[in-house]
């Protein structure tokens, strides 16, 4: 999850910093998950002059190689400091420790915050007033035939015309008469990218954000 939502930021963000909890270059799944972005940057980031450069060194340089090169790091830097994360404007963690280890003082004091980890990653109680804390997102029923739509149920405490987003893409690719099965096997960022858009064309939208557990 966390490798496709990189590469659906490196299309717009100015700098990316990569952050991994064990040594970087040492490791096989690190190496191939830089070059998978590296490779996807040669071809979607919004520079000409950052694409041309990957393009013209991906097949000839090592993955390290080209992260440290002087131009590449002006839009992307790996680290496994999480002191790093102070400079970073919007964090977004999604690691499997069993136990909440970010905290706040760590943080830049107005970042945003996306805890993608299951449990969370950071410490909700250490975060400062300034800083914004984001679980999910809460999505916006379409209206359909003028008229709201409502999921009644006492487990699923939303308000009228609320869903949440896992069940709202189910909703939308059934509304659509979607047919495939991109709900099996890895995520990659083409199932993300026809996802998004035919929930926006069903009319479904992002209404709020979401800061404690779905239940």
């Amino acid at each position: 999850i966390m490798s496709v939502i990189t590469k659906v930021l490196s299309k717009k963000a100015k700098h990316l910093t990569l952050i991994f909890n064990h040594s970087i270059w040492d490791i096989k799944k690190n190496v191939t998950v830089i070059a998978d972005l590296l490779q996807f940057m040669s071809k979607f980031h919004p520079e000409k002059e950052v694409r041309s450069f990957l393009s013209d060194n991906i097949d000839n340089a090592s993955p390290k190689e080209i992260v440290q090169n002087p131009l590449v790091q002006n839009f992307i830097k790996v680290d496994t400091k999480l002191n790093t994360m102070s400079y970073c404007d919007v964090v977004l963690s999604g690691t499997n420790a069993t136990e909440a280890f970010i905290e706040g003082f760590q943080l830049n004091p107005n970042v945003i915050a996306v805890d993608l980890a299951v449990p969370p990653n950071i410490k909700v109680d250490s975060l400062w007033s300034t800083q914004t804390y984001i679980k999910g997102g809460i999505i916006q029923l379409p209206v359909i035939d003028g008229k709201e739509q409502v999921l009644d149920s006492a487990i699923f405490p939303l308000k009228a015309g609320e869903s949440y987003a896992c069940m709202a893409e189910t909703m939308g690719l059934a509304l659509h008469n979607y047919k495939g099965s991109h709900l099996i096997g890895d995520i990659d960022i083409e199932s993300v990218d026809s996802v998004n858009s035919i929930l926006k064309l069903q009319g479904f939208q992002l209404k709020r954000i979401k800061i404690i557990d779905s239940v």
